[in-house]
């Protein structure tokens, strides 16, 4: 019996990964598959994902060595590409604008590794497989190497080729025990805003669409027969056999009022997007005053890492949920589909809306008060080509300003199907394939080069 390792280091692989057809197709095969994540002492996850030809192991530690080779790694094989120069901006500004605090020691610390970096030949700096025999030799982690010997993979799934951390403690493993890996959970940014230097030689990459397959080979340079176009696996779902629970009964679920509109608003945390509060007043003194249709009633889905106890009494006006709480897919797609007009700044959240016929909004301004420079508001991170690609089919509309974000909410309300000819183009630019099949293609694939 071959062995597959699923590598599951968050709660959001456990949906995008675990829950897809990959997972499903590989068990009813007979593979034996071993889950390793921090949840394998959690009785639901276990009893969810459990079986006889299923084993669960504990997700091992990158370390601090491996991180800080990880870190020099990276910068010094910094891709020098026009987009990624603005990407990489775009992603600095918006990860660190309010920490203000580590300004000083950023900087420190990044002199500190410069010099160390500036000290190393320019010829094995510059080379990947002279970093590829660094980790070989600094990355050494016990757990790792007694999964890899106690359980002999044919091949390692994992979610990315070390744009995530703990997945580059796999690739590295993976290629001691010369064993494939196969990235399966791509999103529609991953080339531009998450591979900012050259990455880990893997076996193949599962990818959503030809737009992506392009990228990957213009900006990283990946040989283009590691480059498979399967369609997206996360979102199977959406498009073959999604059905959706009763609207009395989800509305019941969430506490929201069956009779009304369902506005739902997508809420990033404050370090990314400190505007909630004004977003969310802007909507409900709408409604409150009849600009926004009266029988409407706006829900907050509020992001991980979100604490809704900062709103205070504002809470009392909205129906609201954590994502922490609520992450199942099968919650997600039914809030999407029953929700009459979906609201957030730069998400994908937008687009599954898309994928139910249901109208998006993003938010594009940074400040309503309009006191803050464009660098330093959320405004910038849609200054990259992905956005610009999405925006350019009208798919989902661009607000600039509180007036037109309420104008917009209000014109959907009167018409959910105001520009579905314009969701449809978007959905096919960035997702080639959408038969429903993607995870089985991706499970072909892996029993295809499994050893």
């Amino acid at each position: 019996m071959k062995t597959i390792f699923f590598t599951i280091a968050t709660r959001a692989r456990i949906n995008f990964i675990l829950r897809t057809d990959i997972f499903e197709t590989l068990k009813e095969r007979g593979f034996k598959l071993v889950i390793i994540s921090p949840f394998g002492e959690d009785e639901k996850f276990i009893s969810e994902f459990g079986g006889d030809n299923v084993i669960f192991e504990p997700l091992p530690c990158m370390g601090r060595l491996g991180l800080l080779v990880n870190f020099w790694r990276n910068t010094a094989l910094e891709i020098s590409h026009p987009i990624l120069t603005q990407t990489r901006f775009v992603h600095s500004r918006i990860i660190r604008r309010f920490v203000k605090a580590k300004k000083n020691i950023v900087k420190i610390k990044g002199m500190v590794r410069r010099i160390i970096l500036g000290m190393i030949p320019p010829q094995w700096r510059s080379n990947p497989k002279f970093w590829d025999g660094v980790e070989k030799f600094f990355i050494k982690n016990k757990h790792s190497r007694a999964l890899f010997k106690k359980h002999q993979p044919s091949v390692v799934i994992l979610a990315s080729a070390g744009a995530e951390g703990i997945d580059t403690l796999f690739v590295t493993y993976a290629k001691r025990f010369n064993v494939p890996t196969v990235a399966v959970d791509n999103n529609i940014d991953v080339f531009e805003f998450r591979y900012f230097s050259t990455p880990r030689s893997i076996t193949k990459w599962a990818l959503f669409s030809n737009v992506q397959q392009e990228e990957a080979k213009k900006i990283q340079k990946i040989p283009a027969d590691k480059l498979i176009i399967t369609g997206p696996a996360r979102y199977d779902h959406y498009f073959r056999n999604f059905k959706p629970m009763s609207r009395n009964d989800f509305f019941k679920q969430i506490g929201a009022d069956p009779n009304k509109k369902l506005i739902t608003y997508g809420a990033k945390t404050p370090k990314m997007f400190p505007h909630n509060d004004e977003v969310m007043n802007s909507i409900v003194n709408g409604i409150q005053s009849g600009t926004i249709n009266k029988q409407s009633q706006l829900f907050v889905r509020f992001d991980s890492g979100h604490n809704p106890e900062q709103y205070n009494t504002l809470l009392e006006k909205i129906v609201w949920e954590s994502a922490d709480k609520k992450s199942h897919r099968n919650h997600v797609a039914n809030l999407l589909y029953y929700s009459d007009v979906v609201i957030s700044v730069g998400s994908t959240f937008n687009i599954e809306a898309c994928f139910v016929h249901t109208p998006s909004i993003w938010i594009g301004f940074g400040d309503i008060q309009g006191k803050v420079k464009r660098e330093d508001s959320y405004r910038l991170a849609y200054d990259i080509p992905l956005y610009d690609r999405i925006l350019d089919t009208e798919a989902i509309k661009f607000v600039e300003t509180p007036e037109s974000l309420v104008e917009q909410i209000q014109k959907y309300l009167k018409d959910k199907t105001l520009d579905e000819e314009k969701r449809k183009v978007l959905v096919e630019q960035e997702y080639s394939i959408t038969d429903g099949r993607s995870g089985e293609r991706i499970a072909n694939l892996i029993e295809s080069i499994s050893r």
